[in-house]
């Protein structure tokens, strides 16, 4: 075997290794995409979460070139150029060729926190560290003269310069849909989620393209890394053949980068078939390998995150139990005292009258009254904001929003489920499901149990404030 022969079986061998390494980890973004249920804005909780909704944003960012609303915008100002090169060919004549190109003179970009909407509310997000797939707002090629020239783009300029620049600009606009995956916890400020990027492994993306297309954009990547991944392991299982060169190429030079070409392809394929085949199977032997490892492992990731959302919905059901009779029990004392206080009102109202009427009992009558103030003073103090509208109101608020947190929940647990015995029930996952012996899910879709998790009654019939007084008589 010729040196020359094993760099070149050593170069594609490495190639093959780099696009295999990238074909597995878009199989592993597209499979994780596929297994992460979408949550919703409101019920996203903490740890990997996928979220579909709009970019939103009370003070948004004005875009360098287009100038347009975003959360996101980078930009690039690249300026074309030419020159001609003296090089030495083959032969060692000395030969002219033009060379052109394009240099990025100027660049730069920003972003803010945002919050991601849907129909179920907001969740804030924090875009540092993502990878952010946004659109192209600006794309213009000018020249010398145009006041974009010198207006967006830097003042010097690259030597051989054509005197052309191009302008483009991507962002993420304000009000435009949006698909993140990423992992959530909790916001420093408020008891609220946040999506972010974390100390982990786990992916953060920020995207305008829709999860179909993502997904799909993931497949033919991973078929094309794996289809070129495969011809370069083929070619060095080839050079590595223990053939000769001179046997299937006999016109050939002793330099392999010379060798004449009359054979053809026909002939490296009678003469290296062997080295063809074994570098197919052990790239395919790695493929396989490969996916059963991703395989396996996403099915151990799918089971955890089952637990996790049932053990999701066992909060927000112990939340529930815990916090309405509580709820119950202020809106209760609350109305309680606003009736006490208009009793007192009343009372205070009539005593005023007696007073102003006069009578034998007239001591008696004003030092009830003052009492009645005391006692009015007494309770206005304890409970400076009895209005019993707004705790029922806000009664009603939370328990709406304890109800939408647990439908969210339970939702959640089961899509987690579907997909997780989608993967294990079908054609080829359950491969490797028989050959790890993986352990099926024998726990059905969530149902609460009684007992602790029983919904609370809500009863405020006695607790019914009284109807409110008539006006005081304004002479009293």
């Amino acid at each position: 075997m010729r040196r020359e022969e094993l760099y070149v079986a050593g170069g594609a061998g490495l190639v093959g290794l780099i696009l295999y390494w990238i074909a597995q980890r878009k199989l592993r973004m597209k499979r994780l995409i596929q297994d992460i249920p979408t949550s919703k804005a409101a019920g996203v909780c903490i740890g990997l979460s996928e979220v579909k909704g709009t970019a939103h944003s009370d003070a948004p960012l004005t875009s360098y070139l287009a100038e347009t609303a975003v959360v996101h915008y980078s930009w690039l100002v690249q300026e074309h150029w030419r020159r001609i090169e003296t090089y030495t060919d083959s032969k060692g004549r000395t030969q002219t060729r033009i060379v052109t190109g394009w240099t990025t003179v100027a660049s730069g970009g920003e972003q803010i926190d945002f919050d991601l909407q849907d129909d179920s509310g907001r969740v804030r997000v924090e875009p540092a560290g993502a990878d952010i797939e946004g659109t192209n707002i600006f794309s213009r090629t000018v020249s010398m003269g145009h006041p974009l020239y010198y207006g967006k783009g830097p003042s010097g300029g690259v030597p051989y310069s054509t005197y052309q620049r191009s302008f483009s600009e991507t962002a993420v606009v304000n009000g435009a849909q949006l698909y993140v995956l990423g992992s959530a916890r909790l916001r420093e400020d408020v008891a609220a989620p946040v999506l972010t990027q974390v100390t982990t492994d786990d992916p953060y993306l920020i995207s305008v393209r829709s999860e179909e297309q993502i997904v799909r954009g993931k497949t033919w990547g991973t078929v094309l890394c794996h289809l070129f991944g495969c011809v370069l392991a083929m070619v060095a299982g080839a050079m590595l053949d223990s053939t000769p060169v001179d046997t299937w190429m006999p016109q050939a030079s002793t330099s392999f980068n010379s060798m004449q070409r009359e054979a053809g392809f026909q002939d490296f394929i009678a003469a290296n078939w062997r080295g063809l085949v074994l570098g197919g199977l052990v790239y395919f032997a790695l493929v396989f390998a490969g996916w059963m490892w991703l395989v396996h492992n996403g099915l151990v990731r799918l089971r955890n995150r089952l637990q996790s959302a049932w053990s999701l919905v066992d909060v927000q059901l112990k939340r529930r139990h815990d916090l309405i009779p509580n709820l119950v029990t202020t809106v209760k004392t609350a109305a309680t005292h606003e009736k006490d206080l208009h009793t007192l009102i009343a009372e205070a109202r009539t005593a005023a009258g007696d007073a102003r009427h006069g009578g034998d009992n007239l001591g008696e009558i004003r030092a009830h009254g003052s009492g009645l103030v005391k006692r009015l003073v007494a309770v206005r103090e304890a409970y400076p904001d009895l209005r019993t509208n707004e705790n029922f109101a806000r009664l009603m608020d939370n328990l709406i929003d304890t109800e939408d947190r647990i439908a969210l929940a339970t939702q959640f647990s089961n899509e987690c489920l579907t997909n997780l015995r989608n993967r294990m029930e079908t054609f080829p996952d359950l491969l490797v499901v028989k050959l790890a012996r993986f352990a099926p899910e024998k726990r059905g879709w969530y149902t609460a149990p009684s007992a602790a998790h029983a919904v609370p009654r809500v009863a405020l019939s006695k607790a019914v404030p009284a109807p409110e007084p008539e006006p005081a008589d304004p002479s009293v």
